[in-house]
């Protein structure tokens, strides 16, 4: 799962450091150089991403497809994470992933896990500090000349279990992953050789992960001092062999499936509608919203604070206030004892 995440370069720094990195770099043209480093990236922002054609170009995080009529109307559907199972077979992803691929370039990323009912943020990133490429597809609106992206996510590898049992593709520049990925000649990909280039792969000499800020938890909140380590409590979890290590991150109900007919988005109140596979700790990445649809209250953040809300729950509280009240009245009260 990856809904929030660090670029701590300017779009000028970034064209900087991506031609010491010896890439070919065609600006698009919206002016990059007036976009700021960001230590909180959260879908719906504008974001730069790194085509196969050698284009860097800022665009929405949320992918809309390009037979879309209406983009305004388009949070129905708009999805910032693809799974690397549903690629081939998806509407959604189908064509992108045969012509519109891209690397989404970041310093790190974020991920959650629930600890005494508080959510808690990891920041994942390289040890180097070199710029991270996550896997991505992007898609454009024609007669809106919209652009848009996603990242896409795979199971995790048993050494990030204990964080997520998903995570995005990190690709490393210039491995044969990176090459096939960004070959802009390719346009078919047999299953077996799409799911092997889109395997999750986090390499403990590369990449390194601690507690952040949980300011992050809101999207308003920004600053170099959401990355910096609160503390390390993962140290003995990490001593351990992988497959004694526990997971940290527990599959909710809300992450088990979904009905795949219905679309979802957000409703007239402002909550984001969510299904039972649709959860943002890592279910299905198309969210659809069925018969068993939780409404979430957001605190602006994806992977932050979450409130769950059912009839049934506030039934049951409405029921048990009722109880109380009325055993209150029926109960005699006492005389003080002088």
């Amino acid at each position: 799962m990856c809904g929030r995440y660090a670029l701590n370069y300017s779009g000028e720094e970034l064209n900087q450091r991506l031609h010491q990195m010896n890439f070919e770099v065609q600006l698009s043209r919206d002016n990059i150089s007036g976009h700021e480093p960001s230590f909180n990236v959260a879908p719906t922002q504008d974001a730069p991403v790194y085509t196969t054609g050698h284009e860097l170009r800022y665009m929405k995080w949320g992918l809309v497809p390009q037979w879309t009529k209406d983009v305004s109307q388009a949070k129905l559907y708009k999805t910032f994470n693809a799974r690397t199972e549903s690629l081939g077979t998806s509407k959604m992803w189908k064509v992108p992933c045969q012509r519109k691929r891209c690397v989404v370039p970041v310093s790190g990323y974020y991920e959650w896990i629930t600890k005494n009912k508080t959510k808690v943020p990891y920041y994942v990133t390289r040890k180097d500090r070199q710029v991270m490429f996550l896997a991505g597809l992007w898609d454009r609106v024609p007669h809106e000349d919209f652009y848009s992206f996603t990242i896409i996510t795979s199971p995790a590898p048993p050494n990030m279990k204990w964080l997520h049992f998903r995570m995005p593709v990190i690709f490393t520049p210039g491995s044969k992953e990176w090459d096939a990925w960004m070959d802009d000649s390719k346009h078919e990909w047999a299953d077996k050789t799409l799911i092997e280039t889109l395997k999750a792969r986090c390499y403990e000499d590369v990449v390194e992960w601690w507690q952040a800020n949980s300011d992050v938890n809101k999207v308003s909140n920004n600053g170099s001092y959401l990355i910096e380590p609160v503390k390390k409590e993962e140290e003995e979890l990490l001593k351990k062999p992988v497959e004694e290590r526990e997971p940290l991150h527990k599959k909710q109900k809300s992450e088990i499936k979904a009905d795949p007919n219905v679309p979802s988005g957000v409703n007239k109140k402002g909550e984001l509608v969510i299904p039972e596979g649709g959860a943002l700790g890592g279910g299905k990445d198309e969210y659809h919203e069925g018969s068993s649809a939780k409404r979430v209250k957001r605190e602006g953040s994806f992977g932050g604070d979450d409130e769950h809300v059912t009839k049934k729950s506030k039934n049951e509280h409405t029921k048990g206030q009722a109880t109380i009240h009325s055993a209150l009245q029926r109960s005699p009260r006492k005389k003080q004892v002088k």
